[in-house]
């Protein structure tokens, strides 16, 4: 459209479209590799399971029965063990042993007793 002697007029050419190639040469073709996907959890560190020794279970029920379902605690006391895998082995063990789980909770011991032998497990576990 344009003004003409104070009169709107269409402009021909502007209603016209110049033809664009749509054939499948005249547009690039993009390749989709899908065997990259990266999320953030490809960023994440993969920790191989570890399977618990009967003393690590032993030290974790009594580490249950001092410090209760606190997990951010328990992973103190196991430095090769993270939270999740605490919080799985309790829920395992939830599973399987109901009443040792139960007895841990519920039969409550102070620090007092156990730092020794907590200072004497750490160590080992670090060697």
């Amino acid at each position: 459209m344009r003004v003409v002697n104070g009169e709107i007029v269409i402009d021909q050419q502007s209603t016209m479209i110049d033809h664009i190639d749509t054939t499948d040469e005249a547009l690039p073709m993009l390749k989709y590799d899908d065997s990259n996907h990266i999320t953030s959890a490809s960023f994440k560190p993969k920790l191989k399971p570890l399977k618990w020794t009967k003393d690590e279970t032993e030290l974790f029920y009594k580490c249950l029965s001092i410090f209760g379902t606190n997990f951010s605690m328990l992973a103190i006391m196991f430095p090769t063990r993270n939270r999740k895998q605490l919080l799985n082995k309790y829920k395992n063990e939830e599973r399987i042993n109901p009443g040792h789980v139960n007895y841990a909770l519920t039969h409550k011991k102070a620090l007092g007793k156990y730092l020794i032998l907590y200072i004497y497990l750490i160590l080992l576990i670090k060697l």
